[in-house]
């Protein structure tokens, strides 16, 4: 089973705003970096709003995220799985970040 599996097992039983889930990642000692991004409108005349994405890269090389509204309170969807990339190792730089790091800066 993929660390981003576990994580989301685990995270999608918890509510989306939780903000101790990181810590409940640590104690089960995955080892992970948290990103999050904004994806917004690719003109300025476009009118869509931007989308909130939080992503989780395990040491595993698997990834999990969510991508949520910009709106408050945030709706988030549930935590979703990506499998490490076939035939490509995840780079030994963000493995070993990923366990080097103390935690994440939960979004």
């Amino acid at each position: 089973m993929l660390d981003a599996e576990i994580a989301a097992i685990l995270l999608n039983r918890r509510d989306l705003d939780d903000e101790a889930a990181g810590d409940l990642l640590r104690e089960g000692n995955l080892q992970f970096v948290a990103e999050a991004g904004r994806l917004g409108p690719a003109t300025p005349r476009d009118t869509a709003p931007p989308t909130v994405v939080e992503c989780l890269l395990f040491g595993d090389g698997s990834r999990a995220f969510r991508v949520g509204g910009v709106d408050v309170p945030r709706r988030w969807t549930k935590w979703a799985v990506v499998e490490p990339f076939a035939g490509r190792e995840t780079p030994d730089g963000a493995r070993d970040h990923a366990r080097r790091r103390p935690g994440p800066q939960w979004a």
